[in-house]
């Protein structure tokens, strides 16, 4: 295992176009895609949000094209890192957007996906979140993410890492399905059983007992009533 910084492994680390270069008024309904921070969550691309620029404009920043698992790396850090990779859907028809940073790693030195856990993990969040700058949005630049040093294991044990989240990510998610699938069964539950407690059928019934609504009116009866004081407050 060896210590290495972000721009070790890296065959291509950029950001995307500043200021001018791109602006709101350049998105078009259609087009190439735009990848911004709503893209990107904790290990989780999400491609429902779309962003599109005019592929005359696309040429003008065409060096900015992404590809298929490219790191995403969102350069504003709250409680997480959130990083992703790039889908095979998006490849060669998607720029990232400033604030977006891309790691495209050397695959014969670190494998993409095992790049992205480790970004994302917890270690890297202390490390990179003791640098953030930013008053509102607290944020690193690209220069302290190319710099950021972690343990690289060979590429064989990379793959095994990979394996084992992988499956402990899927063993999660199956809890997680049988936790909703509970949850919804309580939900149409829960009513149900009240129902049945009120009319009784939740324990076996005695046939000589009477009706509640006789009991309770007996015992209203039997409640004694106080007396009203004929007396008037004396002033």
């Amino acid at each position: 295992m060896t210590n290495v910084q972000v721009r070790d492994i890296a065959a291509e680390i950029f950001d995307g176009p500043f200021g001018s270069h791109l602006k709101t008024n350049d998105y078009t309904e259609a087009g190439v895609r735009v990848v911004r921070l709503e893209n990107i969550g904790s290990l989780k691309f999400f491609e429902e949000k779309e962003t599109f620029i005019s592929a005359a404009k696309y040429e003008t920043l065409k060096r900015h094209t992404l590809k298929e698992n490219d790191v995403i790396f969102s350069s504003f850090i709250s409680e997480e890192i959130r990083v992703s990779l790039l889908p095979k859907s998006w490849s060669g028809k998607a720029i990232n957007k400033s604030d977006c940073f891309c790691v495209r790693a050397d695959s014969t030195k670190c494998l993409p996906k095992f790049l992205a856990l480790r970004l994302a993990s917890r270690a890297t969040f202390v490390v990179l979140g003791a640098d953030i700058h930013g008053a509102t949005r607290p944020r690193i630049n690209l220069g302290q993410l190319k710099d950021y040093a972690f343990d690289l294991p060979p590429l064989p044990e990379q793959q095994e890492i990979v394996r084992r989240v992988e499956a402990l990510f899927a063993y999660a998610s199956r809890i997680e399905a049988r936790l909703s699938s509970a949850q919804k069964t309580v939900e149409r539950l829960t009513p149900a059983v009240l129902a049945k407690a009120f009319r009784g059928h939740l324990v076996p019934q005695d046939p000589t007992d009477e009706p509640a609504a006789a009991l309770l009116a007996r015992l209203h009866a039997s409640t004694p009533k106080k007396p009203v004081s004929s007396k008037r407050p004396q002033r």
